[in-house]
């Protein structure tokens, strides 16, 4: 046995794509202010069904990362105040300040 070692975690669909996301809004890849896809084209380009993109989104909401404008058919990211470099797990949450 090899100390030190963790079990492996299985990451969920959503958790995936909140890191994916965060990781291209750290690289500036995605920035402030921008539209990001529509629901149904993040499916298609993640290749998940609606649910794990909804449930993402959600994360991301919660994480201040975007907000749904009311009467928009798409969504925005904030405006940033400071982005910084992201760690390399794409958890952006203490290193970015909207």
């Amino acid at each position: 046995m090899i100390n030190g070692l963790k079990p492996a975690q299985r990451i969920s669909l959503s958790d995936n794509i909140v890191e994916q996301l965060t990781g291209l809004i750290a690289r500036e890849v995605l920035k402030p202010g921008e539209r990001i896809p529509s629901e149904k084209q993040l499916c298609q380009e993640f290749g998940v069904g609606r649910t794990s993109v909804r449930e993402a989104l959600k994360s991301l909401s919660v994480m201040e990362f975007w907000s749904r404008m009311p009467g928009m058919e798409r969504s925005f990211l904030p405006t940033a105040t400071d982005i910084s470099s992201a760690p390399s797990n794409g958890d952006c949450s203490s290193t970015v300040r909207w």
